[in-house]
């Protein structure tokens, strides 16, 4: 009889175990709720976000990237050029390229230090009464054939060299020979803006008339004459020593 209450309390027992919960009094929790999957990645992006989108950037070339004009090389600027270079001016005549600036267009008259260098030269000459150290104190053939309109003017320059050598000799004898003179200084005549067109020129230049040098032969003064100097660029130059011949 024991027995068979004991056994009958076991099997009772194994029913409960299952329902522990129920037999406490307790709602036994249902089963999880499924986890919604995972939205993918690239659909984040599209969610609305409540922000108003962002502009993309501005796409800027490298400057390595970009094609660089062709090389022109320096560009010049425009200068004036020094006193007594030589400039190109706006004329279709060669030649015109060498004519410098000062025999352009009037400016200030040349200074007196080229006439000065060549009157301390040629002092010494007239008293050596020799003409060949200082030939090239006449004015140069090349821009002389420039200068003047003639139909040879290369012929006419050989004549200036011939006046300016008879002339040299004349003074020679004026000053009494071989008489010692110091060199006192030089001063300019009257010197006028000569234009193109004036005396056959197509130059326009500066020429000084009745130009003196003066010396000293110990007890006085005395003056040595140069007739006509011209100037070409900044240098002065003999054009007639002596009177002025045609």
């Amino acid at each position: 009889m024991r027995r068979a209450r004991v056994a009958a309390a076991m099997l009772a027992l194994g029913a409960c175990l299952p329902a522990a919960a129920a037999c406490r009094g307790e709602r036994e929790p249902g089963p999880a709720a499924p986890m919604p999957d995972a939205a993918p990645a690239e659909r984040v992006a599209d969610a609305p976000s409540g922000l108003p989108e962002a502009a993309p950037p501005d796409v800027v070339d490298s400057p390595a990237d970009e094609e660089l004009p062709a090389d022109e090389g320096p560009t010049a600027e425009a200068t004036p050029p020094p006193a007594g270079e030589t400039v190109a001016p706006a004329s279709d005549d060669p030649a015109a390229a060498e004519v410098p600036p000062e025999n352009r267009e009037r400016g200030e008259r040349p200074g007196a230090e080229s006439a000065e260098a060549l009157a301390r030269r040629l002092l010494p000459a007239i008293l050596a009464d020799d003409p060949a150290p200082v030939r090239d104190l006449v004015f140069p053939v090349g821009p002389f054939t420039m200068l003047k309109d003639l139909p040879d003017p290369a012929a006419y320059h050989r004549r200036l060299v011939r006046w300016f050598e008879e002339d040299l000799h004349a003074k020679h004898e004026e000053l009494g020979g071989g008489a010692a003179l110091e060199f006192r200084g030089f001063r300019f005549g009257r010197c006028e803006w000569v234009p193109k067109g004036v005396e056959g020129n197509r130059i326009p230049y500066w020429s000084c008339r009745r130009n003196r040098i003066a010396a000293w032969t110990g007890r006085r003064v005395v003056e040595v004459e140069i007739r006509v100097l011209i100037h070409w660029g900044r240098e002065w130059y003999v054009t007639h020593l002596g009177p002025v011949r045609r």
